[in-house]
């Protein structure tokens, strides 16, 4: 039998997903990708929204890491 958990945590995952590929594809702009970002927090808790908000900032530095021009994403306000 599969925990009603497990599938809240699926739904939270794919939205986040979708979000973040919007964001991929859209050189970051959150202006573009409202709609899933609305989708990832109604289906995600706040405090997982926050967590992946800080491990996509993460991830991102990592990868830019060598490059000079780039910067921290700006906060959400």
């Amino acid at each position: 039998m599969n925990s009603p958990f497990k599938e809240d945590r699926e739904k939270c995952w794919n939205h986040r997903d979708n979000y973040w590929s919007c964001l991929d594809k859209n050189n970051e702009v959150a202006e573009k990708c409202l709609e899933m970002r609305k989708e990832f927090e109604k289906h995600c808790s706040k405090q997982w929204v926050q967590h992946f908000d800080r491990r996509r900032k993460y991830e991102l530095f990592k990868a830019n890491s060598n490059n000079n021009d780039w910067s921290w994403p700006e906060e959400k306000k």
